[in-house]
């Protein structure tokens, strides 16, 4: 576990004009513990206050209330899964200009999974600018 506080710092401490964070992992229980909601609730913000500044994106696996699913089929988290095929191969699907960027990921991303785990886990995008993440 890493404190949200300590992730934080650790951001702000970065100097780089553009910044892409993954995070395949989940809150789970949170929706059926009110303290544990307001926790996932507050690691939210905190995600989002991480965002400020130029290009910086945070890609997350599900949303505060839901729990990040494992794919024995693919032998890894849903997330990166759909991740990594969109980062090999699958740029057909979303590249159309020869580049992909954090909102063309995102977009396949989203919907692999939401499909996947039969619309029980939706991923989550946070903060602004389209960082550039390949090309042919």
């Amino acid at each position: 576990a890493y404190a949200m506080e300590d992730l934080a710092r650790s951001f702000r401490g970065i100097q780089a004009q553009r910044l892409v964070f993954l995070a395949d992992c989940c809150y789970s229980g949170a929706a059926r513990d009110p303290k544990a909601a307001a926790q996932a609730k507050g690691s939210v913000d905190a995600l989002k206050l991480l965002t400020q500044g130029k290009g910086r994106v945070i890609l997350s696996a599900c949303q505060a209330d839901q729990v990040a699913q494992e794919s024995t089929e693919h032998g890894r988290g849903l997330f990166t899964h759909f991740l990594l095929e969109g980062l090999r191969g699958a740029r057909a699907d979303i590249d159309r200009d020869g580049v992909v960027n954090t909102d063309e990921l995102y977009a396949y991303i989203s919907r692999g999974v939401s499909a996947a785990s039969h619309q029980t886990q939706h991923p989550e995008k946070s903060g602004s600018g389209r960082v550039i993440l390949g090309g042919r």
